[in-house]
């Protein structure tokens, strides 16, 4: 460990503990996009134990994603998310069962376009309440800025 390791790491958990819930969103997005990044350099070394585990790291993030949906709030834009965590899964799946590079690309692309949508709702939002995120996110929906062709 480096000498700021420690210091590195409390940082860290201070970001998650002080981030409200979109920057939390945002930050597991983040994660996901650098777990598939890491598992496309562990299938480019041949290191299949890495690439295993990498990958399996983001998909425990997109089925935790899919897990919270909240149909009830916005039917159409659960429907959208969830539709497009099943095709990032189906391309995490490919990506591992068959050492596939361009299906991971395919699932790094979709998650970093979700990431970049909530990263633009999180700067028109600011730091507002949980109120200001629902009408925001029922914003997004209305203007379409989820709907993705895949």
């Amino acid at each position: 460990m480096t000498p700021h390791g420690g210091q590195i790491a409390a940082y860290a958990s201070n970001d998650v503990n002080t981030a409200n819930r979109l920057q939390l969103l945002i930050m597991l997005y983040e994660g996901a996009i650098r777990f598939m990044s890491r598992a496309n350099e562990a299938m480019k070394a041949g290191n299949l134990a890495d690439k295993g585990l990498y990958l399996h790291k983001a998909q425990a993030i997109i089925d935790e994603f899919k897990g919270t949906l909240d149909f009830s709030a916005s039917k159409d834009l659960a429907t959208e998310l969830e539709r497009l965590y099943d095709f990032i899964t189906d391309r995490l799946h490919a990506a591992n069962m068959r050492n596939d590079r361009r299906s991971l690309a395919e699932a790094m692309k979709i998650t970093g376009i979700l990431r970049d949508a909530w990263v633009e709702l999180s700067e028109q939002v600011g730091t507002g309440t949980d109120a200001h995120l629902e009408r925001a996110a029922k914003a997004v929906n209305e203007n379409s800025v989820l709907r993705i062709s895949v």
